[in-house]
């Protein structure tokens, strides 16, 4: 049976742990938290598992960057003009090379696809297999209209067999007599 007796300093409880014998726990207002010595050492324990844990999921996911970083591609014109203006200029019906550069950081290897294309119709296409973490310099061939003007060549890159570009970018070529 438990009884519970009020002093104005402490508080009294008792219990029955066994059939012939009753322990008293003292709890004093302003030592509510204290802890005993196992108790301490169990807590001491706990927090340390708790903080061996915590070291060990950083340094894995440190380790493991592809867990916590989501897969990009980078698509772009390396110099791609060799002038400030952005644009070309070549002849009437010759070829134009220029170089793309591909980037894979989708954690895997994959195939790229590469089309070029001149005011929307399709001149060039290539296709490569880029490692992961892998920088790649794909030089592109594109033959130039025959009637002068301005044109865009646009360069559309495809991931692994998809049907729309996931990336695309362009620049201008000036078509001269």
């Amino acid at each position: 049976m438990n009884t519970t007796l009020r002093t104005p300093n402490r508080l009294y409880w008792s219990r029955a742990l066994a059939a012939s014998s009753q322990e008293k726990i003292i709890c004093k207002p302003d030592n509510l938290l204290y802890v005993s010595a196992k108790g301490q050492t169990t807590a001491t324990r706990v927090v340390a598992f708790i903080f061996i844990t915590l070291v060990a999921s950083v340094g894995y996911l440190a380790a493991n960057p592809a867990l916590t970083t989501t897969g990009h591609t980078e698509f772009y014109l390396p110099n791609a003009a060799g002038d400030d203006t952005g644009q070309r200029s070549t002849s009437a019906g010759e070829t134009t090379d220029f170089t793309i550069a591909i980037a894979n950081h989708e954690h895997r290897a994959g195939t790229y696809r590469v089309i070029a294309t001149v005011n929307g119709t399709r001149s060039t296409e290539r296709t490569l297999q880029i490692s992961n973490n892998e920088t790649r310099e794909v030089p592109l061939s594109v033959t130039a209209p025959t009637v002068p003007g301005r044109y865009k060549v646009e360069f559309q890159l495809y991931y692994d067999d998809g049907s729309d570009p996931d990336l695309t970018t362009w620049c201008w070529i000036e078509v001269i007599e």
